[in-house]
């Protein structure tokens, strides 16, 4: 459970004497609603996998560092699958993240 949900939770537990009733009830209300977002994002996070998995291109795509399922659908769904990491880079339409080892691995410059 993430930090603010877990807060939360525990907020509208145990109260606050800062905090109205009403409050108390709107902030319960709110963790409701962002509960049922956190379940629909991990739902949607397991199909992502799922699809990744089962799609050699997208499996192929997993195989370059950095690279995860949920970036290898966006790539393959934006721009297709690549035959390798230098035609990745060479395309305008996907920048490669800073932090991730392609350039170095490949020597394509950003």
């Amino acid at each position: 459970m993430p930090r603010l949900s877990k807060e939360l939770a525990r907020l509208t537990a145990e109260g606050n004497e800062d905090l109205s009733r009403r409050m108390l009830m709107l902030l319960s209300g709110m963790a409701s609603e962002l509960n049922v977002t956190n379940d629909r994002i991990a739902a949607i996070g397991v199909e992502i996998k799922a699809l990744a998995k089962a799609d050699a291109d997208m499996r192929r795509m997993m195989d370059i560092p950095c690279v995860r399922p949920t970036s290898a659908t966006a790539v393959v769904a934006a721009i297709g699958t690549g035959s390798t990491a230098i035609d990745i880079c060479a395309n305008p339409s996907f920048t490669v993240p800073e932090r991730c080892c392609i350039p170095r691995v490949t020597g394509c410059r950003q």
